[in-house]
């Protein structure tokens, strides 16, 4: 007889069970949360600590290219020097173009000559370029044309940029690296 009846199931153990785990439950939801915000902290102070010394780097290095800028005579038509660990060399900064955004180019594009049109329809920088011509004060006119293109304008490139190339002596290598630790 003992094995045809069943007690029946108390209903607290069951909830309590549950409700045990829904609290283990959201002691690990907390858990990862705060491993998540612990995480993002370190990789913010970590980054802010390399940061730093980047920063730092690419400082002396502008402060370097200055001083090494001071040695080439471009007054007198001097545009680069070499030594037996590298050379400098001064370049002209390029031009850069003031082009509208892709939608307003959409809606230029309607009006300028189809061979500076691309054919999805949006600006062909390149031809632009080549068929152009920038005056003095940075407008752009189609040279064959003489069509003024007033949404663009060039500011032109000022000054000289100093360009460092270092030979292999100085060049810094994960071997050399390595060798430090």
């Amino acid at each position: 007889m003992a094995d045809s009846f069943k007690f029946p199931e108390f209903a607290g153990d069951r909830a309590a069970a549950i409700n045990q785990r829904l609290v283990d439950y959201a002691k690990a939801e907390k858990a990862k949360e705060q491993a998540e915000k612990s995480k993002k902290a370190e990789i913010k102070a970590i980054d802010e600590h390399y940061n730093f010394f980047i920063n730092k780097a690419e400082e002396e290095k502008a402060r370097l290219k200055a001083e090494l800028q001071g040695f080439i005579k471009a007054d007198e038509g001097e545009t680069s020097l070499s030594t037996s660990l590298g050379n400098i060399h001064l370049t002209k900064n390029t031009d850069h173009w003031n082009w509208p955004s892709i939608s307003q180019g959409k809606k230029i594009a309607k009006k300028l000559p189809e061979e500076l049109i691309k054919k999805t329809p949006d600006i062909d920088k390149t031809a632009i370029k080549k068929l152009t011509t920038v005056t003095n004060d940075g407008k752009v006119i189609v040279t064959e044309t003489g069509q003024l293109l007033d949404w663009l304008s060039v500011t032109p490139g000022e000054g000289k940029s100093l360009s460092v190339t270092l030979y292999k002596t100085l060049k810094p290598t994960e071997k050399k690296e390595a060798d430090k630790k």
